[in-house]
């Protein structure tokens, strides 16, 4: 995506890579509004918006549950996992 006027941009200090993502336009559109008023470009603020996220002990976003809950077209990964873990081994036939 090409620079915007006026966005300030990160320095090349730090190694960078790039990143393809499919979104929403809503979502673009939100994005980029958003980086406007700051005056930053789409990847400074998402840095600083991954930045922001809190993880739980084991690096799972505090706010897993939630995001589960609201999408049930999205299985958690740790649902699967447990029911995995307790469902019995049924024997091999021959």
């Amino acid at each position: 995506m090409p620079a915007k006027a006026g966005r300030q941009h990160r320095s090349r200090r730090n190694p960078v890579r790039r990143m393809h993502v499919t979104i929403t336009d809503e979502v673009l559109c939100r994005s980029e509004r958003a980086a406007d008023e700051l005056g930053v470009s789409l990847g400074v603020y998402l840095e600083e918006l991954m930045s922001r996220v809190e993880f739980d002990t084991t690096g799972r976003p505090v706010w897993a549950d939630e995001f589960y809950a609201g999408r049930p077209e999205f299985i958690d990964p740790r649902s699967r996992a447990t029911s995995a873990a307790e469902t019995p081994e049924l024997p091999l036939t021959a």
